[in-house]
Parts: structure tokens; C-alpha cells; sequence
């Protein structure tokens, strides 16, 4: 039965109560009014599943119950509330019933990557086109796993200097929603230097700047990658980056042997076959 209907026998009483408290019966009458008025709006909401663990990195959905408990058709706005108020999506919105009518519309709503593990509550907000003072609420709640995930990046990713040295950084991001020790290793065939830290703890979401300088041996272009691994999970990535040194290589030295000849005490040159002194000629 509609509320107004419902309050219908009510009503003498009401309009006194209304009188006491607004002093006259026209004051009285006009707050009986438009109480009647929003009684002929209603609406009730229900929320499903009251609750889900998910992982973050995955979408959830929700199955919302809307019914016209009014005594006229209405429309009716649904508003995501809590955590999936950002990326909350319905599969219709708004919703228009008959009175007592109801019906299922889904909710659907993903991007978690930011929420830690924790429970989170939810919800969903309904109001009237007809009466903005008509509204109802459903909640849930929400429990997110942890995960772990990382992101590795160089900066800048290509570059060309003039020289045998070249300075970059590696951008180590943890991407998980818990703190993760990172084991680093490095490859730079033909190139000299290396990172300082090769283990590294961040908290979630968490970001570090490791530079790294190197040296070549000759002019050319080199790859240098590195790799980021959990010690306590598979997670892990990797990232290329290139440089290409332009300088010019030393001249490779020659070294030319004389033999070592040395004169006896009659001024006769005495020769010494196996022993020779190098000269280096630049």
C-alpha cells in the first residue's frame, strides 16, 4: 500500500499535531500538505553482495535493486558512493518505475590499484526527479588482496654524447599495494660502471631515482638493460635504454724493440741477441 493511502486515516490527527506545533491550522495545514506531498514519493534500495574480497588490478560488480514504493511513477538518480564512487558505472541510469515497481541494474566499477588491502565500504545513492527530498542508500562492503607489481623506466631512454662517459637514471616504481624488496641486476655489454644500490625496499606505490654513469671503450652504440625483481614473488620488470657515444678512439701504440749493443774494452761492439729495449713511438 502506497504511504499516503497508508496515512490517509491518520490525517485528522496529523492536522492537529501540525496545528500545535505551527501555532494555526493554515500553518499546520500547509506542513501537512507537504508532507503528503513527498509521501506519494518513495523509493527503496538493495545492495548485492554485501560483500567481496577482490584484487585490485580486477574490476568488481554489484547487483542494485531499485523500487518505487511511491503512490506515482517516478525517476530515480543512482549515484555511486565510497570507494567506487570514481569508476562506478551503471548499466542504466536514471531509472523509471511505475509505483511499486521494481528492478536490477548493475553496477560496475575497477581501477583499485591505488587501495591498500583493507575493507572499504560502498554504496549507492538514489533520488527523486520528482522530489529531491526522496532518497535512499544501500551499502557494502569491499576487501582488496595484496598484490605485487613493479615498473621500470630509464631516463632519458636514448641519448647520444660526445665523450667515453654518459650519465642516466632508472626510475624504479612499486606498483603493488605492498611494501616489496627489489633485487636489481644490470646489463651493460662493453660498458664499465654500474648502479650503487642493488637492493632496494619500497613502500607501496612508492618511486626511487637510481642513477647510473658508464663508460665506453670505443665510440659506438650500446644497450644497457636492467631488471627489477621481488624477492618474494614472481613480480618483476625490465627496461632498455641506448646511448651512443661519439668520441675518437685512442690511436693504438706501436712499440718498436732495438737491440741492446754495448762495446767491449777494445772498443769492439759487443752485440746482445736476447736482450732488446722497447721504444714506444706515439
Amino acid at each position: 500500500m502506497p504511504m499516503s493511502k497508508a496515512v490517509a486515516p491518520h490525517l485528522p490527527y496529523l492536522r492537529r499535531f501540525a496545528r500545535a506545533l505551527a501555532g494555526t491550522q493554515a500553518a499546520g495545514d500547509a506542513y501537512v500538505a507537504a508532507t503528503l506531498e513527498v509521501l506519494n514519493h518513495g523509493v527503496q534500495l538493495a545492495l548485492s553482495p554485501a560483500h567481496q574480497t577482490l584484487n585490485p588490478v580486477t574490476g568488481g560488480q554489484w547487483q542494485v535493486t531499485i523500487t518505487n514504493t511511491g503512490s506515482v511513477a517516478d525517476v530515480f538518480d543512482l549515484t555511486p558512493v565510497g570507494i567506487v564512487a570514481l569508476t562506478g558505472q551503471f548499466t542504466a541510469n536514471p531509472v523509471a518505475l511505475n509505483p511499486g515497481q521494481s528492478t536490477v541494474v548493475n553496477l560496475n566499477a575497477s581501477g583499485f590499484g591505488f587501495a591498500l588491502p583493507a575493507t572499504y565500504p560502498l554504496g549507492v545513492a538514489a533520488v527523486s526527479q520528482g522530489d529531491a527530498r526522496v532518497l535512499a542508500e544501500a551499502t557494502a562492503s569491499l576487501t582488496f588482496d595484496s598484490f605485487e607489481a613493479v615498473e621500470l623506466s630509464w631516463n632519458p631512454i636514448s641519448q647520444t654524447v660526445s665523450g667515453s662517459t654518459a650519465g642516466l637514471v632508472l626510475v624504479l616504481t612499486n606498483t603493488a599495494n605492498v611494501s616489496t624488496r627489489y633485487a636489481l641486476t644490470l646489463g651493460a655489454p662493453g660498458l664499465s660502471g654500474g648502479l650503487a644500490q642493488v637492493v632496494v625496499d619500497l613502500p607501496a606505490h612508492a618511486t626511487v631515482l637510481l642513477p647510473l654513469f658508464v663508460e665506453a671503450g670505443a665510440p659506438g652504440t650500446y644497450a644497457i638493460e636492467a631488471q627489477a625483481d621481488s624477492t618474494t614473488s614472481a613480480a618483476g620488470g625490465s627496461a632498455t635504454a641506448s646511448v651512443t657515444f661519439n668520441f675518437e678512439a685512442p690511436a693504438p701504440q706501436m712499440r718498436v724493440y732495438l737491440p741492446f749493443v754495448s762495446t767491449q774494452e777494445d772498443d769492439t761492439p759487443l752485440l746482445f741477441e736476447r736482450i732488446f729495449l722497447p721504444l714506444v713511438l706515439k
